[in-house]
């Protein structure tokens, strides 16, 4: 589309943009940036509607990878207002991320048991998970707050924090874990170790790469770390 005026999916692209981060107050068929909680800073799985047991989000490198599309899509559609969008909504996302669900050792925001986690896996309006919606196994947890890992993973996944979290998430390779989820564990490593992870994802077999992820973009995350 950036070398393309016409793409002809464009208007068809700013329907889903309108779905998730509509912009325009008087939009007749949208509500305005229906997921942000401009209060909170963050985003809500199922937007600010009343569900059982509070709202909650869960997967917060989803909504920035959502926030980074958008931006992305304002650049090349040569949009500025969107793509001003999608930089507060994405600059937002990640400053709430790793404030509410990044728990280093210097964070007072939760008890000392998040703290010794590092990773909160559900959050809600009145309680905060240690666990996911489809399972409480501590890859599971840490590694929703990773993937996918895209470009904009850098400015969310800093170095000094992942260096902690390995203390706890490199537990998981002592036992039984799925070769999908490995991979993403790998890939953590990466922004910690480069050269070890590397040797490591060699060893990945092919049931890592049919959920979501390519053994392209691991090879491509893990050979291009600092």
């Amino acid at each position: 589309m950036k070398t393309d005026p016409n793409y002809f999916l464009k208007d068809q692209i700013m329907h889903l943009i309108r779905d998730i981060a509509n912009p325009y107050g008087k939009d007749n068929f949208f509500p305005v940036t229906r997921h942000k909680d401009w209060y909170e800073g963050h985003s809500w799985a199922q937007g600010l509607d009343k569900v059982p047991d509070s709202k909650n989000q869960e997967s917060t490198s989803e909504s920035v990878n959502a926030y980074y599309a958008i931006m992305l899509f304002g650049i090349a559609a040569n949009n500025k207002e969107i793509e001003n969008l999608g930089r507060l909504l994405l600059a937002m996302e990640i400053t709430s991320t790793k404030t509410y669900w990044h728990i280093p050792s210097t964070s007072t925001i939760y008890p000392q048991l998040f703290s010794k986690n590092k990773m909160v896996g559900v959050l809600w309006s009145t309680k905060v998970d240690y666990a996911t919606f489809f399972g409480p196994s501590l890859e599971y947890i840490h590694c929703i707050q990773m993937i996918p890992f895209t470009p904009i993973a850098e400015d969310l996944l800093d170095k000094s924090f992942i260096q902690e979290d390995w203390s706890v998430l490199s537990s998981v390779l002592s036992g039984p874990i799925l070769e999908e989820w490995k991979a993403y564990v790998y890939e953590a490593y990466a922004i910690v170790d480069k050269e070890k992870a590397w040797s490591l994802v060699l060893t990945i077999n092919d049931e890592a790469f049919n959920k979501g992820n390519s053994r392209t973009n691991t090879f491509w995350w893990v050979a291009t770390r600092f």
